[in-house]
């Protein structure tokens, strides 16, 4: 799991950098639009991987006898 964490924060750092480069062809201020989906995304997917993978980590100490 933390390695899909990595991949997943990965992603999201390439994509600002793919959506930067893309908003500067957007004069017309639609690009406020681009940036408030990516940070909702964002705020959504990557604490959900974090706590999944603490869950992963917890979860065989609570298991165990």
């Amino acid at each position: 799991m933390q390695n899909m964490y990595k991949k997943a924060a990965e992603f999201w750092a390439e994509l600002r950098l793919e959506l930067l480069s893309a908003s500067e062809l957007f004069a017309d201020g639609s690009s406020n639009q681009i940036w408030r989906l990516y940070w909702a995304s964002h705020q959504v997917l990557l604490p959900y991987l974090s706590k999944m993978s603490l869950y992963e980590i917890l979860w065989p100490l609570h298991t165990s006898p």
